[in-house]
C-alpha cells in the first residue's frame, strides 16, 4: 500500500506530517510522491489565508479523476482548514473521506481502516456520516505516544514541537479558533526526544509552537522558556537550538539573558512586527506598541554582539490610513530587519478583523506592500553584505538543488550559505565548517570553504 501527503503552510503543518507518516508506516504504507499511484492521499492544509484554502480545494477537485480511476482511494484533509471548514469540505468535495483536525492526528490510523470498509462496501454514505475526526476538547494534544515513529526526513536537523495553540486572539488571525489555547509539554518528555534524536544522528533541533517564548504560561508546574533551553544545553552531541515563533511581549530579560549564556541556541531573533503604527497594533489587538518593540530589538543589540532579526509584517489592514503605512514603513528603515515576511491584509472568515469597518480596496492593499518591499528588499542585501570578509561557521546540510555545484547550510543566524565543495575533505554534510564570506546577495551567502569546526570551541 503507498501512501501520498502533501503539505500545506508553516512547520508546525511540516512536523505534523512528519507524525501523519510515521503513523501511516506503522500501518505498513509506504510513502509514493506520485498521487496517482497512491491508495491513500492526505492533504495537510493552512487556514491563515484564503489563497491557502482555495488551493486546497482546487487541488482535491483534480483528485476526482484518481477516484474515479481508483474507486478504492482514500482521500483525506487534516491541519487547521480541517478544523475550520469541517463539514463544509465534505460537502464542496463529494470524494472526500476523511477531515481531521490538528488535535486528533493520532485517530488517523483507526479512521483510515473504517473509511476502507466504507468504501470496500460500496454503500452510497452522506457526508455527515463520513469520517470526520474532531478533537471534543484542545486538550487533546495530539502527541505521538513514546515509541512511535515520527517519519524525519533527513538525520541533521528535527523539528520538535514543544506546545500547541494560541492565546493572543490578534483580530487578524485564525490560528487561536483551529488549534485552540495554548498546552505546553513537559520539560522531561521535550529533552528525552532531543536525547533520542541525537542518539539516531540529530545535531540540531528546532523548537516548535505557536508561540514557543509563552511555553509554561498554561501549567502550574512553575517552569518557563528558559528552563527547557537550560535543559536542552545540556545534552551532548546537540549542537544547534533553534525555536519559532514568537511573540515580542513574551521576550522577557530572564529569556534573553539564558539565550545568550547558551551557547547552542541559535542567535536568530524572528520578531513578528505586524504594523509600526501604535493605532493598528491596537486595532490588531497585539498588546504592546511601537517603543516595546524597539526596546526589545535595542536589548538584543546590547546582548548580542552578532545576530539575525527578521519579522512578519501585515500592509493594508482595516482603517490604515497612509500616515499609519508610512510609520510602519519609517519603522523598517530603523529598525533594518534582515529578512522580512510582508503580506498584504486579508480577511478571514471568522475573524474580527474581517468584520471591521475601514477594509481597504485590494490595489490600495497592494500598491502599499509593493512599496514595503522597495524599501526592505534592499536592506536585506545590504545586511548580507556587511558579512562580506567574515568567517561564519555553517552547519553543512546538503547539496544546493538547482545546479549541484555547492555545499549549502546555515549561519547561526539562519542565513542560507553557499560554497564550493573542496576535493580533499571527504564528505562534509552533516559536520560544521567555517566558511568566509565572499559574496552577500539579498536572500543568501556564498563564500569559501576555511576549514572543518574540530569541537565545538572552535564553533560558536
Amino acid at each position: 500500500m503507498k501512501a501520498y501527503i502533501r503539505t500545506f503552510g508553516c512547520q508546525m503543518n511540516k512536523h505534523d506530517s512528519e507524525v501523519l507518516q510515521g503513523l501511516l508506516m506503522e500501518m505498513g504504507y509506504s510513502m509514493t510522491e506520485d498521487p496517482a499511484g497512491a491508495d491513500l492521499i492526505f492533504l495537510n492544509t493552512c487556514s491563515i489565508r484564503a489563497r491557502a484554502e482555495e488551493k486546497v480545494y482546487g487541488t482535491l477537485g483534480s483528485y476526482r479523476r484518481l477516484r474515479d480511476a481508483n474507486p478504492s482511494l482514500i482521500i483525506g484533509v487534516m491541519g487547521c482548514m480541517a478544523q475550520k471548514e469541517q463539514l463544509q469540505l465534505f460537502k464542496r468535495v463529494r470524494h472526500l473521506d476523511l477531515v481531521v483536525s490538528p488535535q486528533a492526528v493520532s485517530r488517523i490510523p483507526s479512521m483510515v481502516e473504517e473509511a476502507r470498509l466504507r468504501l470496500s462496501s460500496k454503500k452510497k454514505i452522506e457526508p455527515g456520516r463520513r469520517g470526520l475526526g474532531m478533537s471534543s476538547s484542545f486538550d487533546d494534544m495530539g502527541y505521538v505516544p513514546d515509541g512511535r515513529i515520527i517519519a524525519r526526513e533527513g538525520g541533521l536537523s528535527a523539528w520538535v514541537s514543544i506546545m500547541k495553540g494560541c492565546n493572543n486572539f490578534c483580530t487578524y488571525c485564525i490560528v487561536p479558533y483551529v488549534r485552540g489555547r495554548e498546552k505546553s509539554r513537559m520539560i522531561p518528555d521535550i529533552v528525552s526526544e532531543v536525547i533520542s534524536l541525537v542518539e539516531q544522528g540529530f545535531r540540531e533541533v528546532t523548537l516548535l509552537g505557536q508561540n514557543v517564548l509563552a511555553f509554561g504560561n498554561d501549567s502550574s508546574e512553575g517552569f518557563d522558556f528558559a528552563d527547557l533551553l537550560e535543559g536542552l544545553q545540556q545534552i551532548d552531541g546537540l549542537w544547534r537550538i533553534r525555536y519559532q515563533t514568537g511573540h515580542p511581549r513574551d521576550y522577557s530579560e530572564r529569556t534573553l539573558e539564558t539565550i545568550r549564556k547558551c551557547d547552542k541556541v541559535c542567535e536568530h531573533f524572528h520578531l513578528p512586527l505586524q504594523a509600526g503604527s501604535n493605532s493598528v497594533l491596537k486595532a490588531m489587538n497585539r498588546g504592546h506598541e511601537v517603543d516595546f518593540f524597539e526596546n526589545t530589538v535595542k536589548r538584543i543589540r546590547e546582548l548580542f554582539p552578532s545576530y539575525s532579526l527578521t519579522t512578519d509584517i501585515i500592509v493594508g489592514f482595516p482603517g490604515e490610513t497612509e500616515e499609519d503605512f508610512e510609520q510602519t514603513c519609517d519603522l523598517v528603515r530603523r529598525v533594518r530587519f534582515d529578512g522580512a515576511h510582508t503580506f498584504y491584509f486579508s480577511p478571514r472568515e471568522g475573524t474580527r478583523a474581517a468584520e471591521m469597518d475601514g477594509q481597504l480596496p485590494v490595489d490600495v492593499r497592494k500598491n502599499r506592500l509593493s512599496r514595503l518591499n522597495e524599501i526592505q528588499d534592499p536592506i536585506c542585501r545590504e545586511q548580507n553584505l556587511v558579512l562580506e570578509g567574515t568567517d561564519q561557521e555553517i552547519l553543512v546540510e546538503g547539496i544546493e538543488k538547482l545546479h549541484g555545484k555547492f555545499l549549502t547550510g546555515r549561519t547561526r543566524t539562519n542565513k542560507i550559505t553557499l560554497f564550493p565543495e573542496p576535493l580533499d575533505q571527504g564528505e562534509l554534510i552533516g559536520k560544521l565548517v567555517m566558511v568566509r564570506i565572499t559574496e552577500g546577495h539579498p536572500w543568501s551567502l556564498k563564500g569559501e570553504f576555511m576549514h572543518i569546526c574540530g569541537d565545538k570551541s572552535d564553533a560558536k
